[in-house]
């Protein structure tokens, strides 16, 4: 048996790859309510399909996502940013982290 590394695409059906990322979320300046984390992944040749999960710790406050921001070609990859923001806009006490899965073809 093979073990497959957990950052490898995986090929679907159709064609296309799916990619699986995980990652810390960080304040940005000046902002308490609000927390933002960026992927970089391959260039692709079809706008890709992302899905976002927001995880808090235990007894953190709620977040919902806010942004989410695709953007071609930086430094020859896909960069793509999660903001996400206190549902009841006060200050975000805990920590998070966020999940992407991104389906699209690479160039």
């Amino acid at each position: 048996m093979t073990t497959r590394d957990p950052l490898d695409p995986e090929p679907l059906p159709n064609g296309k790859l799916s990619y699986s990322r995980h990652a810390q979320m960080v304040m940005p300046d000046n902002s308490p309510n609000v927390r933002t984390v960026e992927f970089r992944l391959p260039r692709f040749s079809d706008t890709p399909t992302v899905s976002v999960q927001i995880i808090a710790s235990a007894g953190a406050t709620l977040m919902a996502a806010s942004a989410l921001k695709i953007n071609d070609n930086v430094s020859g990859t896909t960069q793509i940013s999660v903001s996400a923001q206190s549902i009841d806009n006060g200050p975000a006490a805990g920590l998070y982290w966020c999940n992407i899965v991104v389906i699209a073809t690479p160039i």
